[in-house]
């Protein structure tokens, strides 16, 4: 399970997330379907952004969870979804 950070923090990670159109977000990563999760607004959303921090988990991290599809689409996705933050600066 992959994992990596989007430059830009928090806002560009949300961004990244509600740019996908294959890869879904869920709440929690194994599935047959290639999924990621954003850490810092799922599962260590309680946690504070000191505790987040020291933690590893920064607002743009992103963990991917590959599923059985053909890499193909799924890059595709998370190409295009990397390739519009930049046309967001």
């Amino acid at each position: 399970m992959p994992s990596f950070e989007i430059r830009g923090g928090e806002r560009a990670a949300s961004l990244f997330v509600a740019r996908l159109k294959m890869v879904e977000l869920v709440p929690s990563l194994a599935s047959l379907s290639t999924t990621i999760s954003h850490p810092a607004k799922t599962s260590h959303r309680s946690l504070s952004e000191e505790q987040r921090q020291r933690a590893g988990i920064s607002g743009g991290l992103i963990r991917l969870s590959a599923g059985i599809e053909p890499v193909e689409p799924v890059w595709e996705d998370i190409s295009q979804a990397l390739d519009s933050l930049d046309q967001a600066d």
